[in-house]
């Protein structure tokens, strides 16, 4: 049964004192019961995890109990459920066109009615693995007559060192195990031509180099494209040619001057270059020397075909800007300029084909829009007049071929999103004597597919349909959940909340009405607690548009009674060049007060770290007043705004050093010096292509602030987040690392690194706890055994980011896959950002030192009285020091009944002081057995006697 215990202690009704009126024996002499009778006081840690309310009383600011009933509860902020490394799927063809694997309005029939169907239509697909997907073609390679399926590979935040698959057919068509593996640098593209001549297809990639997002940076390398050379004895990666490129998004081939052997044409686009390379054909092979470039606006894809029906090779090159241009062949390249400019819509690939069967080739576009094109083409060319709108869904890929054999071209347009979901389907638009029409689809399931391929490849007479698929899931972020603690410990769907998807979030009783609330600052939403659980979420104020908050921090940074949120805001967007690198984000403090959060009510902090992802609110310079660390991701420059007595933060206290890149800090007293060391984990270096950060940085604290030449390194692989407790109970604080990311693999155990009696950390003392690319931790006593736990959420395992997390038991034999519990999560990257227990120690508990108090003439201390709430055995215990002079309190030892060793733990406990004493102060030390709940000290009485 679990007991909310309320220590009362006798109320007296009494009179102050007044002049020339003696007090009577063991009267009341000062009462503290309120917001102005506390705020004098001086919070513990500079209240950094304890405030006073502005509704009278004394509080923690973290816990880890949400709905107050004594159990600590799991919280997750789920960030994606995407499975990259989607299975290629070749659906084969029929008389009436490819069969969907799910019957239309799959998510409105019956469950039983749908599994019947599954089973069913289980072969009109056959499904190979992936690595991540990409572009594609088909093309005979072994001159069997079958064609081959080949494909670049990409996913999301692994190594740019991925591999093209090449899966060979035959008459007993494709196998798994049938496959080639091809080096490549993140290709963007692969064309299929005998660049030789030698009677065998030979292969070219075109490498990135490095991922789109990270596409503005410098190039560090990596600027080459390859040639697989084909042979008798197939492909081999030591047989290949490397070709100077400068981040080739697309490749093409053709003879372009009838020489008999074909051209190699890249697409460059990075910061410094975005231009095409177009490397001439010869018995001489390739080469700089035989090179033509071009400059060119900001290029994405290109197609080589007959454009006009003149048999010379003409290109189509589709631009980021919207725009697809064709520059016309002339027995010897391209015309210098574009003939023509045709209005796209985020388009990434084309494709040509005669459609209404005129002679005349059309341009198909596909748009990553609502709406993809058909430019219809004539004996005047293409205009922009003359197109043909067909619905899509972001498509990424157009294919033509006849799927129903009616002697006419249909159109297939990969599509990859509907705004909700990559799990959509890819549209089929059946040609026929008026054309194309919305109302005339086939649909069939595809995962996201980068590239779409049609051929007959099993030789029955179908057209069969290739989709190199690329992801499965949903687009936006799924809901956030809160496992809910019970009496068993057990955490588990049956007994869990879920909220809106949640991504920087705070998690405090905002409105001081005894239960938390759930504040997402990247929405600027607020979920109010209740006896019921959480409110649907509503604005934290009226603002016309999301916060846009990265990270944040709470506390009552003015001590006016109220808690103030403090943002790391803004969004990563560019990298621009040294000269005029500014930063994209900024801090920002909401100020709380008695209606909330009010958008006109902030203070707004220029950073020049260019990107944070959190903040952490510390005192840091042991002056009594809370100070603000946003660390910089990408740059490792950490930006400190010092506060003062004033509770203004400005450009005039603030500090900037160069540290680390980070996500995230934490911040301890490691080695029990007495100032706070900062834990940098991990983020991206800048420097290395983007790489993720090897090692994790501890600067240790000091009177003269924070310096690189007093740090440590320990190998982390981009910790997102990191904790400090002494988890095996040896009194030493540890400090545990999630690994995110190590660059070659994110299959990487999680690192505790063991503490030490002189506060020195070592790889040598270090241990691991099993992970897969582990993000978010929580260390907390979840089973009240005496052994703190570790909740370690997991990110992604090859690609599949609803693998779930685990809760590991602790104990004396330490953390193990044999005592923990699986729990379901979805792609989680941060999580409450805040550790359990005091900032400088992890003890659970905080503590409070009222203001200097007089005794009156001709009495003395005699009694200490208090009125708290301590739910779930949380208490409160107290200890005074007393000193003749008000001066003299600053050294005199805290004691309490026992001396100084003890503490008042009962109310009315009697004080014991010197005769002399005239001058006395109380410290209140607020604890909790877990970190869940939070004592609330609302009165403390003294009482007096007359002087013997």
């Amino acid at each position: 049964m679990k007991i909310q215990t309320l220590i009362v202690c006798t109320i007296f009704v009494v009179s102050l004192p007044t002049v020339g009126r003696p007090l009577r024996a063991d009267q009341s002499w000062i009462t503290h019961t309120n917001f102005e009778d506390f705020s004098p006081g001086t919070l513990g840690d500079g209240g950094t995890n304890l405030y006073v309310a502005r509704a009278g009383h004394i509080e923690m600011i973290n816990r880890l109990d949400f709905n107050n009933d004594g159990y600590l509860d799991l919280f997750v902020a789920n960030d994606h459920d995407s499975m990259e490394g989607a299975d290629v799927l070749v659906y084969w063809g029929t008389a009436k066109g490819p069969r969907s694997l799910l019957p239309p309005l799959a998510d409105q029939l019956p469950k039983l009615k749908l599994l019947n169907e599954v089973q069913q239509r289980r072969n009109a697909a056959l499904r190979l693995p992936s690595d991540g997907g990409g572009r594609s073609i088909l093309a005979d390679l072994n001159n069997d007559g079958y064609d081959e399926i080949i494909f670049c590979n990409f996913k999301h935040n692994y190594t740019i060192y991925s591999s093209a698959l090449i899966y060979w057919n035959s008459p007993e068509g494709f196998r798994a195990d049938r496959r080639t593996e091809l080096p490549t640098l993140l290709p963007g593209g692969v064309v299929a031509a005998d660049f030789n001549q030698d009677g065998f297809v030979d292969l070219a990639f075109a490498n990135r180099g490095n991922f789109e997002w990270l596409s503005d940076l410098p190039p560090h390398g990596h600027l080459e494209s390859y040639v697989y050379w084909n042979g008798p004895t197939g492909f081999d990666a030591r047989r290949r040619t490397s070709l100077p490129a400068s981040t080739a998004v697309d490749c093409a081939a053709g003879d372009l001057n009838h020489d008999g052997y074909p051209e190699l044409m890249l697409v460059n686009n990075n910061r410094q270059e975005k231009s095409v390379y177009l490397y001439w054909g010869g018995t001489e092979g390739f080469s700089v020397d035989r090179r033509t470039t071009w400059k060119s606006h900001d290029p994405v894809s290109l197609r080589i075909a007959d454009l006009d029906g003149d048999h010379e090779l003409d290109l189509a090159l589709l631009q980021k800007n919207d725009k697809l241009e064709l520059f016309f062949g002339n027995g010897h390249g391209f015309e210098a300029e574009p003939r023509v400019v045709l209005p796209t819509v985020k388009a990434l690939q084309c494709a040509v084909g005669d459609l209404n069967m005129d002679g005349m080739p059309e341009l198909v576009v596909a748009n990553r829009h609502t709406e993809s094109f058909i430019y219809w083409g004539s004996q005047s060319g293409f205009a922009a007049s003359r197109r043909t709108g067909l619905p899509t869904l972001k498509a990424t890929d157009v294919v033509l071929a006849d799927f129903n054999h009616d002697g006419r071209i249909d159109v297939v347009f990969s599509n990859t999103s509907d705004g909700k979901t990559s799990d959509v389907n890819s549209y089929i638009y059946w040609n026929g004597p008026d054309g194309f029409s919305p109302a005339s689809r086939k649909e069939v399931l595809g995962f996201s597919p980068d590239s779409a391929n049609a051929g007959d490849l099993n030789h029955d007479g179908h057209q069969d349909l290739v989709l190199v698929s690329h992801i499965s899931g949903g687009v936006t972020a799924p809901n956030s959940q809160i496992f809910w603690g019970n009496p068993r410990h057990h955490y588990s769907p049956s007994s869990m909340a879920s909220l809106p998807s949640l991504g920087a979030v705070a998690i405090a009783d905002v409105n001081q009405d005894g239960h938390v609330d759930v504040v997402d600052v990247g929405e600027g939403v607020i979920s109010p607690g209740g006896p019921d659980g959480f409110a649907a979420p509503g604005p934290l104020f009226k603002t016309d548009a999301p916060l846009e908050g990265n990270g944040v921090d709470v506390a009552d940074l003015n001590r006016d009674g109220y808690l103030d949120l403090v943002l790391s805001q803004g969004s990563r967007v560019l990298f621009p060049d040294e000269q005029t690198r500014q930063s994209p984000t900024r801090g920002k403090i909401l100020w709380g007060g008695k209606n909330g959060y009010d958008g006109n009510h902030r203070t707004e902090l220029k950073l020049e770290t260019l990107f944070s992802q959190s903040v952490n609110i510390a005192d840091l310079n042991k002056d009594g007043f809370l100070d603000l660390l946003f660390p910089g991701i990408m740059t490792g420059k950490t930006h400190i705004f010092w506060g003062a007595a004033d509770g203004t933060y400005t450009d005039h206290r603030q500090t900037t050093f160069q540290a680390h890149n980070a996500s995230t800090i934490e911040v301890a007293d490691l080695n029990r010096d007495g100032w706070l060391d900062l834990i940098f984990g991990g983020g991206w270096n800048l420097d290395e292509l983007g790489h993720p950060t090897r090692f994790a940085l501890v600067m240790w604290g000091g009177a003269d602030g924070y310096r690189q030449e007093n740090s440590l390194r320990l190998e982390s692989f981009d910790s997102l987040e990191s904790s400090v407790a002494d988890v095996n109970n040896d009194g030493h604080l540890d400090i545990i690392f999630s690994n995110y990311h190590a660059y070659f693999t994110r299959r990487i155990p999680a690192f505790i690194y063991w503490g030490a009696a002189d506060g020195s950390f070592h790889e040598s003392r270090r241990s691991t706890v099993p992970a897969e690319s582990s993000s978010a931790l929580t260390i907390a006593d979840y089973n009240r055994d005496g052994w703190l736990d570790l909740f370690l959420c997991n990110h992604v395992l090859h690609g599949d980011h609803t693998i779930g997390s685990n809760l590991f038991w602790g104990g004396p034999e330490g953390f193990s896959k044999r005592r923990s519990q699986w729990v379901p999560t979805f792609g989680p990257h941060f999580g409450l950002g805040w550790d359990v227990g005091n900032i400088y120690d992890r003890r659970l508990e905080e503590d409070y030192v009222s203001v200097p108090i007089e005794c009156p003439t001709g009495r003395t201390p005699a009694r200490l009285q208090w009125l708290a709430s301590t739910p779930h055995g949380t208490a409160v215990r107290f200890q005074i020091r007393s000193s003749a002079t008000r001066r003299g309190l600053s050294t005199a030892k805290w004691t309490g009944p026992q001396g100084q060793d003890g503490y008042f733990e009962q109310s009315g406990s009697p004080l014991q002081v010197a005769a002399s004493a005239r001058w006395l102060q109380y410290r209140a030390v607020l604890s909790t057995p877990d970190g869940g709940s939070t004592p609330m000290l609302k009165e403390v009485r003294l009482r007096s006697k007359a002087v013997d």
